[in-house]
């Protein structure tokens, strides 16, 4: 017999339990060495869940099952051997090369012919004449290798390993066992040249695989066989793994890792390889995508990639350069994905920093216009206080001069009473004098009196002024502050703040009141008209025979001036709630060069607007 063209390596992926991932690590290396240009059959040996099977045909694969005779699955050749004696194989390729799939052309042996929920045949007898037929499609797969021992397994398995050895056709071929310690697995790994065992970092899976790669060296012994453990691949690895900034595979499960070699102390620290738990390599595998393609940024595939090229520093035979080549193109794509996953990374966390400065600054501006409101409404209030204080002493005033007047004018009338009643006299020379006496002093303290209250008026218009300052600048930190949280301009009551209406020129105003009218409704004339940018320039009190009337507003204005700002200042009355009618006035003497003004009503059938 000539000597092969090249020695190949049968790896074979094994694990102490199903669920651990084993399928996607023997799917994964497949691919990887077939990208890399080597040659590679990807051979299924769970021929119980049938899952590399499953995973290589794809999304069409159900259609494909009718074209793939026995020879193309290991039960079918296995089932041959058993019936037969002879072993007879035949590799099919499956075509996984489209844009949006694997991008490469897989040789591979299934597990066997009915994937997808069919009958298992069973052959009756083992004869030649029907152990390549569905004669007895009778009962459903209830074993791995129905009819087959032991012994008749290892024997064709066997002579399945030489003659793939002896073609020398393969670089590598990827076996994936079954998930346990049946013999279907223990053999497999025993019979090829070397095996790779996946674990979880947890108690049941460490026992497990203690176990499993005892049974597999027992196996081993009784074959004569000689198989290689090439290291320990542990999944779903998380403890170590760093919450943010650069992964350190050297410090993911360091305690496990140490057990597993103090366990098997034939291998050393480097030849376990954990790979990190990742959510991203499932949506992946859920699309029958490998890693490298689906998820390639991902801490997954990062890892899986750095344990391949570690296990394969030591290989069977020489790699072309063409074979070193194309491993490092792959290399390189994972490591580009990795780097755009990183920029993509910084980027959001810098906008992520910038975002939390600017709340960091809004929140102390929003701090700091609280503090300067607080300050305002405390002022504001000192000035309320103030001017309620000084509506108070005006009207103790105007009470204390009205009686100084009615006491004034009964000392007068008393006075001519007596005048008329009898005749002048020393005695009443005398009282008269009392009493104008008294009544100058009633005069001095009327006047007096007026003299304070007049005081009182300009200080109070000095604080309503100052007050009104005061609301303008509370109105604007409040919108401030409105914007720096998002949300619209509003005013103490919750309602949207509205700008006053502005005159295009400015007016004076004098007003005139009723005494009927309430001081604090004055005021509040004389601040909606402030607002409005119309200076206010005195007031007086009259006495007006309509009960209605509680207060005129003359306008001084130039002929320049438009109806419009009469207009303004009268809407801006009625947004402080004053009903307002219009009235021309022609006191042409006092209101130069022409005047407009507004009689304000008590009720709103009065109402009408320019």
């Amino acid at each position: 017999m000539e000597a092969p063209a090249r020695k190949i390596e049968i790896i074979c992926v094994c694990s102490g339990k199903g669920g651990v991932g084993k399928t996607l690590f023997a799917s994964s290396l497949g691919y990887a060495l077939t990208r890399a240009g080597l040659r590679v059959l990807m051979v299924d040996g769970d021929m119980a869940t049938d899952g590399l099977s499953l995973f290589l045909l794809g999304p069409g694969g159900k259609d494909q099952m009718e074209s793939f005779a026995p020879a193309n699955t290991l039960a079918g050749v296995i089932n041959q051997y058993s019936a037969t004696g002879k072993l007879e194989y035949e590799v099919r390729q499956v075509y996984r090369n489209g844009p949006n799939d694997h991008g490469v052309i897989y040789d591979a042996l299934i597990s066997g012919r009915y994937l997808y929920g069919q009958e298992y045949v069973t052959p009756n007898a083992p004869s030649a004449s029907n152990a390549n037929t569905d004669q007895t499609r009778s009962q459903p797969a209830m074993a791995a290798i129905p009819n087959v021992d032991r012994r008749t397994f290892q024997s064709a398995v066997r002579q399945l390993f030489d003659a793939l050895r002896n073609t020398g056709e393969y670089d590598y071929v990827i076996v994936d066992t079954r998930g346990g310690f049946s013999f279907e697995s223990t053999d497999l790994c025993a019979l090829g040249d070397s095996f790779l065992v996946v674990v979880e970092a947890d108690p049941t899976s460490f026992y497990q695989t203690s176990n499993l790669v005892q049974r597999i060296d027992e196996a081993a012994g009784e074959a004569g066989s000689k198989s290689v453990l090439r290291g320990f691949l542990i999944n779903k690895a998380v403890d170590g793994l760093p919450d943010s900034g650069e992964l350190d595979l050297s410090k993911v499960e360091w305690s496990f890792r140490n057990a597993l070699i103090r366990q098997f102390p034939i291998l050393k620290y480097s030849d376990t390889y954990p790979i990190p738990a990742d959510l991203l390599v499932l949506q992946s595998y859920k699309d029958q995508m490998v890693p490298f393609l689906g998820s390639p940024a991902s801490m997954f595939t990062y890892a899986t990639l750095t344990a391949f090229s570690n296990i394969f520093q030591l290989v069977t035979s020489r790699w072309t350069k063409e074979q070193v080549q194309g491993w490092q193109l792959l290399v390189n794509s994972v490591a580009e994905a990795i780097r755009r996953r990183n920029q993509e990374a910084e980027s959001l966390r810098k906008a992520h920093e910038e975002e939390e400065a600017e709340i960091k600054r809004l929140r102390e501006t929003s701090a700091q216009n609280e503090i300067r409101i607080h300050d305002l409404e405390s002022q504001i209030e000192q000035l309320r206080k103030e001017s309620d204080l000084a509506h108070a002493q005006a009207a103790a005033e105007l009470s204390r001069a009205s009686a100084v007047e009615t006491l004034v004018r009964s000392v007068s009338k008393l006075d001519e009473e007596r005048r008329a009643a009898r005749p002048a006299s020393s005695f009443t020379i005398g009282a008269t004098i009392i009493v104008l006496a008294l009544g100058a002093a009633l005069y001095w303290v009327w006047q007096s009196a007026a003299r304070d209250k007049a005081s009182m008026l300009a200080q109070e218009t000095q604080l309503n002024q100052q007050t009104l300052t005061l609301q303008n600048q509370l109105a604007a930190l409040t919108a401030q502050l409105a914007n720096a949280n998002g949300a619209p301009q509003a005013n103490s009551k919750g309602n949207t703040l509205n700008a006053p209406p502005m005159i295009k020129q400015p007016i004076r105003v004098y007003i005139h009141m009723n005494n009927r009218l309430q001081y604090t409704q004055a005021i509040q004339v004389q601040k909606s008209l402030t607002v409005s940018g119309v200076s206010v320039i005195g007031t007086d009190v009259k006495q007006y025979s309509s009960p209605l009337t509680v207060c005129e507003v003359h306008y001084y204005v130039d002929d320049a001036q438009s109806l419009e700002d009469t207009g303004l200042i009268q809407k801006s009355l009625m947004a402080a709630g004053i009903p307002a009618i219009s009235k021309l006035t022609s006191n042409e003497e006092k209101l130069q060069p022409r005047t407009y003004g507004v009689w304000l009503a008590s009720t709103p059938s009065r109402q009408n607007s320019f």
